[in-house]
């Protein structure tokens, strides 16, 4: 019967679920076998300098050379360092594998409903002049430059509201903008230039700042704005629009763009290699021999979790068990 490691597995899931052209090739990768080749080398080579160790574990008499103690310290250190590094991805995998949050934010009215309306290519935010119009997160999904993206469309931020419903809702607003990936700040461009410090302190790397209305008054930056390269629009007339596509991509490349070794596309990963670097950092050849051994035993253990093989049938079983079948 034909098997195939879970990676693999995962990546055939992976690539049904696609939505995109990155996802894709991030999902054709894995299920080619890109992470398992990475995980299988290293268990490899912490089975040999097991057997390494078992030898004098047989033969407790005789000492360890220098130069094996010195391979084998060499060899965890080297390998620590690979782990650490394949670690250090940013979640670059499983953000794209997820899709993007990007979070817009404003205060009522700036427009924020009419750009997700405009983005989505279809009415999913309710447009008006009443300030407070929408008061929970409204979502929606799509591809922009291959990535996925979603799109959290969020109430208003003012400070001069009662309503405890309302209230409720520029929290969360808050809290979807801190946890996005990509942010987008709309201001008004017909207020006077003091609104356009509220949220100043927000902005970052990722954030992508916007004055809307140009076609209603000429935009006036302050200086101490400038910096943050504010995008001049008009939603309503469709100006600067493509330019934001184009920071938008460019801000999903920062966060996002794949790299050419195989990624982490899933916490389960992380979780199974981080336990590896634990085992492994606690080796040391000045403890008992039979103590050293066990450390490296459970890092093969936990990559091995990583690994695990499973039957074709059980994979489509899985596959198939998440469909709806005559509905």
């Amino acid at each position: 019967m034909v098997k195939m490691d879970l990676t693999a597995a995962e990546g055939l899931a992976d690539l049904i679920d696609a939505e995109t052209e990155l996802q894709h090739k991030q999902a054709i990768r894995q299920l080619g076998g890109g992470l398992e080749k990475i995980y299988d080398k290293w268990r490899q080579e912490l089975l040999s300098l097991i057997s390494l160790l078992e030898a004098y574990i047989d033969f407790p008499d005789e000492d360890i050379p220098d130069g094996t103690v010195q391979h084998v310290a060499g060899k965890i250190t080297q390998l620590i360092f690979d782990i650490k590094n394949h670690l250090n991805d940013n979640n670059r995998g499983e953000r794209l594998r997820n899709g993007l949050k990007l979070a817009i934010i404003g205060k009522p009215n700036v427009g924020k409903s009419s750009l997700l309306n405009y983005l989505m290519k279809r009415e999913v935010a309710i447009v008006s002049d009443i300030a407070g119009t929408t008061r929970d997160v409204i979502e929606g999904h799509l591809d922009i430059g291959g990535y996925p993206i979603i799109l959290q469309d969020t109430a208003g931020i003012h400070h001069d509201t009662t309503d405890i419903i309302e209230q409720k809702g520029i929290e969360k607003a808050k809290e979807t903008f801190h946890n996005s990936d990509i942010k987008i700040i709309i201001y008004d461009a017909t207020e006077s230039n003091k609104n356009h410090n509220d949220f100043v302190e927000l902005i970052d790397k990722n954030t992508i700042v916007l004055l809307n209305k140009i076609d209603l008054a000429e935009p006036k930056i302050p200086n101490n704005f400038k910096s943050k390269n504010p995008l001049a629009i008009s939603i309503k007339k469709n100006i600067g629009l493509e330019e934001l596509i184009k920071r938008i991509i460019e801000v999903a490349e920062h966060v996002a763009k794949p790299s050419e070794a195989p990624q982490i596309t899933r916490a389960r990963h992380r979780a199974g290699l981080e336990q590896a670097i634990t085992y492994l950092t606690n080796f040391t050849l000045e403890d008992d021999l039979v103590l050293v051994t066990e450390d490296i035993r459970m890092a093969i253990r936990s990559l091995s979790n990583i690994t695990g093989k499973i039957t074709v049938d059980e994979i489509l079983g899985e596959i198939f068990s998440n469909f709806c079948i005559g509905k």
